[in-house]
């Protein structure tokens, strides 16, 4: 059987995928000591079984006739624990791939070690621009909720949303209600207020007539937190010609997406 090159990252924090675990290691090792391949729903199962992860972080790839593969994203200690599941011959496999490359290569002379060490200090570098990058997000975060920004507003920023919809879901979700008020169409529902969402009052000058106060159902930091984890599930209206893409330009502000 031809040998799988495989590269695991050993920062901190580093991933790789259920799908790509499942397909370059797991079914590899079954396959070598003659066990049947697993399906990658049954392993999904399995893996959700053993770590029990929350279901908001489940993320899917499009396939190419439409439809969704879902996977999650492990990290190597989870990706041990999940093959502690298999036969004593597959685990053992699955460790020795996993601990032969997640272990980084040492130099073997003095020019490696100056280019190893001349690469270490571009990751440093890399890292704080990337963390000052960050810092500037979480500013213009701050400011975009403390001018008081409703859920569509906010998802005008996750790529594909049908904002149109989204206040509509979000009434479904239990987080909203509807007002027959003639001030707000509206309101924040018991279940959301103060934990994901609140409302916040306006006062409007027409020209022609008295002032009046409106009220506007706006995000708090954990319900715009919580929208962004919904929408990398898949679970969000999408518009028709959303091209499939899970992306949006909040990355490094919440936390919620590498």
């Amino acid at each position: 059987m031809q040998k799988q090159s495989l590269v695991i990252n050993t920062q901190a924090g580093a991933t790789m995928s259920s799908l790509d675990f499942l397909a370059n290691i797991i079914n590899p090792a079954r396959a070598e000591f003659g066990e049947s391949e697993h399906e990658p729903r049954h392993f999904l199962a399995k893996v959700e079984d053993e770590l029990d992860l929350c279901a908001t972080v489940k993320k899917f790839r499009l396939n190419s006739n439409q439809s969704k593969s879902y996977f999650y994203d492990l990290t190597t200690d989870q990706m041990m624990l999940v093959g502690m599941r298999e036969s004593k011959a597959v685990r053992k496999k699955v460790l020795e791939v996993l601990n032969r490359n997640s272990l980084p290569a040492l130099p073997n002379n003095f020019a490696e070690a100056l280019r190893l060490a001349a690469d270490q200090q571009e990751q440093i570098q890399a890292l704080q621009v990337t963390h000052q990058q960050n810092t500037m997000k979480i500013d213009v975060l701050e400011q975009l909720l403390a001018a008081g920004v409703s859920a569509p507003e906010f998802c005008r920023r996750l790529n594909g949303v049908n904002t149109m919809l989204v206040n509509g879901f979000l009434r479904d979700t239990g987080w909203l209600v509807e007002s027959s008020g003639t001030r707000a169409r509206w309101r924040v529902a018991s279940y959301a207020r103060d934990k994901y969402m609140t409302e916040k009052a306006f006062e409007l000058t027409p020209a022609v007539a008295n002032s009046f106060t409106v009220t506007h159902c706006v995000l708090l930091k954990a319900g715009a937190k919580k929208i962004v984890e919904l929408c990398m599930a898949g679970k969000l209206p999408m518009k028709k010609t959303w091209d499939g893409d899970l992306k949006h330009d909040l990355a490094g502000v919440l936390g919620v997406v590498k």
